[in-house]
């Protein structure tokens, strides 16, 4: 591309050139987009409310999410759970947003349960005192620390390599 841009080469003999290697994979991939299509989607044990079936993992310009396979019939598709909810007995924590962006972790049983907070989950820790999920929450006077909204209980600071 330099050289097309110093004049030194001509683009139409480049793109010629380019889309004689090109055009086999491009071929190849076309006839193989059926096979390829739900090659990403990962089994989950979550199963479709609407339908019955095992729901799978997709990936979107978003980030992951849950999504039944029967696509178009069911379109049943919900956000990825991160835990359990520390509130309610039967919530599951999951990613929202505000309406200007903003993402907060809230309960899956929104407006029953009206959990809320900031506070990013913990990759898998659990609380040592009651079991549930742990949120990291950073604060001026402790850093970086896990707290748990079920029982109260706080880690002390959490050491960044």
């Amino acid at each position: 591309l330099d050289k097309v841009a110093d004049s030194a080469m001509d683009w139409v003999n480049m793109l010629r050139e380019f889309y004689k290697t090109f055009e086999p994979a491009l071929k190849a991939a076309s006839e193989n987009i059926a096979d390829m299509k739900n090659a990403l989607d990962i089994p989950t044990d979550h199963v479709c409310e609407k339908c019955g079936r095992q729901m799978v993992r997709k990936i979107g310009r978003f980030g992951y999410f849950l999504a039944c396979p029967g696509f178009p019939e069911c379109r049943n598709a919900q956000p990825l759970p991160l835990g359990d909810c520390p509130t309610c007995k039967d919530g599951k924590v999951i990613k929202r947003s505000t309406k200007k962006g903003r993402p907060f972790y809230g309960c899956s049983n929104y407006p029953e349960c009206e959990f809320a907070t900031w506070d990013k989950p913990s990759e898998g820790e659990m609380c040592p005192e009651c079991g549930k999920m742990l949120f990291e929450k950073t604060t001026r006077e402790k850093g970086k620390h896990n707290i748990c909204h079920g029982c109260g209980y706080e880690s002390d600071a959490i050491q960044t390599a």
